[in-house]
């Protein structure tokens, strides 16, 4: 029996052959069997045409998004608070650096467990390129330098209107690089349940709500132009947001700024899709938060972020039993939309997807 090239499979698969597909899989790889593709773009695909490829590819790509949950103890609860901070710019670094796209190439939470050390990391990979990166995200390390902590300190006394005060910064330090040695634990290895118990907080680091410091509060939003295609502006709510989520991730490491919440708003038919930003009143500069925004936008125009931005949409299956595709309640009670597979595969056009992201206006209160 001949080996199947996979290479080769997906060649005709782009080709739109069912015929030379057939030849080049069968009898090698039997139905029923998931084909693993790694380096092939599908992105411009015609899958109406195509039941049966579609069905294919969506299992290639349903392959191809990763969870990656994981877990460390600090040895107090503000540290691990700072650590968590310190961790999560360390991920969004990473992310940036690679022009990756918050929720159309990832998605990421870090929380820490009040009144414990107690830290986890969870991180969703929803591309190939995403998941290239995958054992670096495995292995984060905190920075330790005057300016990263207190950028970390920055985020979150925005984030919870409170500051921290450290009166030992060469022991916070060394601390964090202690528990940098540790490695995180995956979820998946831990054997046993892990005990998590009340911790006492350092004396040289506490927390305080007297205002020491000011807060300011920023309004961004973006809105579609009025439209009475129901399928635009479902479309428009994923970018939105995605736009929204990528600019949070590039302002926090940046600018020290909190994402506090996000929703859309609808008056008289036009839809607004607005995030809601702090930061300390010194950090706060919305000439700098548009310029991000402009950044992302021009970013997510480029032709290999079209072609990324479309493989996700395609990719979009509420039957594999995956949390990677839009939240139906979210569409129904924000916009009153809901979106099926077909509608998404309308959408996943690159040049749709480019008019609209060139529609869509900024405002910044």
């Amino acid at each position: 029996m001949k080996k199947a090239d996979n290479h080769k499979i997906a060649a005709v698969i782009r080709a739109g052959d069912l015929s030379a597909y057939q030849l080049q899989r069968y009898p090698a790889i039997p139905d029923g069997e998931i084909m693993r593709f790694t380096s092939e773009d599908f992105s411009n695909m015609d899958f109406d045409k195509f039941a049966r490829l579609k069905t294919v590819i969506f299992a290639a790509w349903s392959m191809t998004m990763q969870r990656i949950l994981i877990c460390k103890q600090a040895a107090s609860p503000i540290e691990a608070h700072i650590y968590e901070h310190l961790a999560m710019t360390k991920l969004k670094q990473i992310m940036q650096q690679f022009g990756l796209l918050r929720q159309i190439d990832y998605f990421a939470l870090g929380t820490h467990y009040s009144g414990t050390g107690f830290i986890t990391i969870d991180i969703d990979l929803y591309t190939e390129e995403a998941v290239n990166l995958a054992h670096d995200l495995r292995q984060l390390q905190a920075l330790t330098d005057n300016e990263s902590l207190n950028l970390a300190m920055s985020q979150i006394a925005a984030g919870n209107d409170c500051t921290i005060i450290c009166n030992n910064l060469d022991k916070l330090q060394y601390n964090i690089a202690k528990l940098n040695k540790n490695d995180w634990q995956p979820i998946e290895k831990i054997d046993q349940p892990l005990i998590i118990s009340p911790l006492a907080e350092h004396k040289f680091l506490y927390e305080t709500d007297d205002p020491i410091t000011s807060i300011s509060h920023i309004s961004c939003a973006l809105k579609q132009p009025l439209n009475s295609d129901a399928a635009l502006l479902a479309l428009f709510y994923y970018l939105a947001f995605a736009i929204h989520g990528t600019v949070s991730d590039i302002a926090n490491v940046r600018l020290g700024y909190y994402n506090l919440s996000e929703h859309a708003e609808r008056i008289n038919k036009s839809t607004s899709c607005i995030c809601e930003f702090a930061a300390l009143s010194n950090l706060a500069d919305r000439a700098k938060l548009r310029d991000i925004y402009h950044e992302v936008i021009g970013k997510m125009l480029e032709k290999t972020a079209l072609a990324r931005i479309s493989r996700r949409i395609k990719s979009f299956s509420y039957n594999d039993g995956k949390m990677n595709v839009p939240n139906i309640d979210m569409y129904i009670s924000e916009i009153g939309i809901v979106a099926g597979e077909k509608t998404w595969q309308k959408l996943a056009k690159e040049k749709t997807i480019a008019n609209l992201i060139n529609k869509i206006i900024l405002e910044i209160v």
